[in-house]
């Protein structure tokens, strides 16, 4: 318990994990009983108890980093993927570019790293400049991404 409190920020809403991480640092990670698990599960078998087969640790909050034993409930992965449906967080949902409160360019931005790209500029560069991933800069220069500016 105290190994993984160490790793946590407490807040007075979300407890932020602040170690390793996966899925590109959207959830973390901790390595519990011989493997890595989800911080947020271990989370939930450290302060509820045993997680019952085929069911998934879901938050309240929607902050995948949050991993406060009040934001967790169970449920199936069902119902994970309609909780993120229906609040425009899947691929192809309804919160794009600056309406995704998670957004971290403008679509200035956009229009600046596409303009590289077309003038020659690597992908790799464009990702430096705009301090973001290379995958990240690939799929907005592709317009696979941030398809509405154009």
């Amino acid at each position: 318990m105290e190994r993984f409190w160490s790793k946590v920020h407490k807040t007075n809403k979300c407890w932020i994990w602040q170690a390793a991480t996966r899925s590109m640092g959207r959830y973390g990670t901790f390595y519990y009983n011989g493997k890595n698990i989800a911080a947020h599960r271990a989370s939930w078998l450290l302060n509820v108890g045993p997680i019952p087969e085929k069911l998934d640790v879901l938050h309240t909050c929607d902050v995948g980093l949050c991993v406060n034993p009040e934001h967790l409930f169970l449920g199936t992965h069902l119902r994970n993927m309609q909780d993120r449906n229906s609040k425009g967080r899947a691929s192809g949902g309804q919160l794009h570019g600056i309406t995704n409160p998670n957004h971290k360019l403008t679509p200035s931005e956009i229009i600046a790293m596409r303009m590289l790209y077309a003038e020659g500029v690597a992908i790799a560069e464009i990702a430096r400049l705009y301090n973001t991933s290379d995958m990240n800069a690939h799929k907005i220069v592709k317009l696979r991404t941030w398809k509405h500016v154009v």
